[in-house]
């Protein structure tokens, strides 16, 4: 008899466990408490635009993420440079440029670092020594994450401004914390793995289509030719156990639902409240991993103000800007010819994530201009802002502790997301690795439970189920969650 799998959490973590449970053969059940699939990577309809929650980058060596859009047929929605080209702004339009060369790494960067005009030689220097230290350093010694990458770099002698504020611009992009803030773990995982351990690792890629579509409508279209029953609007209140251990997830609408396994994907506060008592290593301190904010403004010019596709800046509030025209083209947003949007991700927004939408504008909109000589002389039709005030966890010092691999104390339980011990970050490439991993986890216990001679549970009736309104429109290796304690597996109904 076919396994029944739930997962609860439709963000890319969940979708990504359902899309591998399910070509594992598996009968899957998709749960997302909001209307719409997508998790944190989502659209909104704003100001007479259809506009991303963020703008969500990835690089080359993401290479979970870029696999999940080739099966759920997204490939096609996205462009990916053929090779990092990143121009860096400062104001009055003064522009230089970050580029590779096809030498083996670091070589690659090596043209690039000595022609980047916003580093003095002492600069450059720091860059290289720095580039050096983090090359030698594993990004899975936990010891690291001890330090902040700010200290570290404290640490190495005389600080440089220029060199500072190269790394400050890729720590905030990559982690969403400022270096000072930043687990040198992780940023040593982000530099070895994107600009050190292949030649094209750290090329860039995003979506040119609503984020809705690439991920929530086009996933949804793949899960659903693979038999998966997607059911949104659903709220989950717990999961315990049932009269044979199975774990039961319980609903909001009073329905409980058994199945042979659940996975939940779900962000690490949810978690925390979702999960039986003692699931996890942690759990109970599992707020304290904390959480992040992005902004992003949007804004609509009556003409063409910037020739990238997008851009760098450094010396203002400003970290990146991206052309975003042909996503509103897309959506069928209302637009004049010749007009551009553009799109003004702010990571680690703490001053701003409060602030009134008109008193964030007026602040970023003259910092454009100053980086954009043009956009003083174009007209602003449409100006908005999306906020994201727990965009992310904080992969902050001694936050590994609390990052749990696929696998629970309690069998037949697992757990996704991109605070998950992925390796990562809190990226797609980390929520899809997760949500990859508990699948291979959920599979590995599903087929020792069939060796062992047990059968699955009772096929759950059709109507189980209070259906929600769908929204139209290779693995990670299994890590247990236990750190120093016992890995000792328990039924559920012995946590009651």
């Amino acid at each position: 008899m076919t396994a029944r799998v739930i997962v609860v959490g439709g963000g890319l973590a969940g979708m990504a466990a359902a899309l591998e449970l399910a070509e594992r053969g598996s009968q899957v059940t998709l749960l997302e408490m909001r209307p719409m699939f997508g998790g944190m990577t989502r659209s909104l309809e704003k100001e007479g635009m259809l506009v991303d929650n963020g703008q969500h980058v990835f690089m080359k060596c993401c290479s979970a993420y870029i696999d999940f859009l080739r099966r759920i047929g997204s490939l096609d929605g996205v462009y990916l440079q053929d090779r990092l080209e990143i121009p860096v702004v400062r104001p009055g339009g003064r522009v230089s440029w970050i580029r590779r060369d096809s030498l083996h790494p670091p070589l690659h960067l090596l043209r690039t670092l000595f022609q980047y005009s916003y580093l003095d030689w002492r600069g450059k220097l720091k860059v290289a020594q720095v580039m050096s230290s983090l090359s030698r350093m594993d990004p899975s010694d936990k010891s690291l994450d001890d330090h902040s990458f700010g200290s570290w770099l404290s640490a190495r002698g005389k600080e440089n401004n220029s060199a500072n504020s190269l790394f400050d611009l890729l720590v905030r992009s990559t982690l969403n914390l400022p270096p000072e803030e930043a687990s040198l773990q992780m940023v040593t995982k982000v530099v070895r793995t994107g600009f050190l351990s292949q030649v094209d690792g750290a090329d860039l890629g995003w979506s040119n289509l609503p984020l809705s579509e690439l991920h929530g409508r086009r996933a949804a279209r793949a899960l659903m030719s693979r038999d998966v029953e997607m059911l949104a609007s659903t709220k989950v209140n717990s999961i315990e156990a049932g009269a044979g251990g199975e774990p039961v997830v319980n609903l909001a609408n009073g329905r409980s639902e058994k199945a042979d396994s659940v996975v939940v994907a779900v962000d690490h506060r949810t978690a925390q409240r979702l999960l039986p008592r003692g699931a996890i290593y942690g759990q109970e301190r599992l707020s304290s991993l904390g959480t992040s904010p992005i902004l992003s403004v949007h804004v609509l010019y009556d003409r063409k103000v910037m020739d990238y596709p997008f851009m760098a800046s450094l010396d203002t509030s400003i970290q990146w800007v991206f052309d975003r025209s042909a996503s509103l083209e897309v959506a069928g947003s209302t637009t004049v010819p010749g007009a551009q949007y553009l799109t003004i991700p702010i990571s680690a927004a703490y001053p701003l994530i409060s602030k009134r939408t008109n008193s964030i504008i007026s602040k970023v909109l003259p910092a454009l201009e100053a980086l954009l000589p043009r956009a003083s002389r174009a007209v602003v039709l449409r100006a908005t802002v999306t906020r994201e005030a727990a965009a992310t966890f904080r992969a902050s010092p001694r936050s590994a502790e609390l990052r749990p691999g696929s696998t629970t104390r309690f069998e037949g339980l697992f757990v996704a997301g991109a605070w998950c011990d992925t390796g990562w970050p809190a990226t797609m490439e980390g929520a899809v690795r997760s949500g990859f991993a508990a699948a291979s986890a959920v599979a590995k216990f599903l087929g020792s439970r069939h060796e062992e001679g047990l059968s699955p549970s009772d096929e759950p009736s059709t109507d189980a189920l209070a259906v929600g309104n769908l929204a139209a429109g290779n693995g990670s290796e299994e890590k247990s969650c236990q750190g120093g304690q016992a890995r000792q597996k328990t039924k559920l109904k012995e946590s009651a």
